[in-house]
């Protein structure tokens, strides 16, 4: 169905999205370098691309049915880190942005 590939379409682009953010380099990074499975979850990079697929954590969210997510980590201990994901009213925002208080939907350590 239409519905099925659009949904698998966002899942593989909002995870590559997530990866060339987060090591910095964008679009400068070739999209072909690197690549996904959704079940189970994971990245493969192509020979000589100088990175360690164990090192990143990778998580899809949905905060609404019509919202995709990713979010890319290359914490320093994969297995100590936690995703947590909740609903935040813009009074949580705000207070976020002024002073980065923890709460609700934060990436924390454990």
């Amino acid at each position: 169905p239409a519905a099925r590939k659009t949904a698998t379409f966002l899942a593989f682009w909002t995870l590559k999205e997530a990866y060339i953010k987060a090591i910095g380099k964008g679009l400068a990074q070739p999209l072909e370098s690197f690549a996904f499975t959704l079940d189970p979850l994971g990245i493969s990079f192509a020979p000589g691309a100088g990175d360690d697929p164990a090192r990143w954590l990778f998580c899809r969210l949905g905060p609404t049915p019509a919202h995709f997510m990713a979010l890319a980590v290359r914490p320093p201990a994969p297995a100590r880190l936690a995703v947590d994901a909740a609903p935040a009213d813009l009074a949580d925002l705000l207070l976020l942005a002024r002073d980065g208080a923890a709460g609700p939907g934060r990436i924390s350590r454990r």
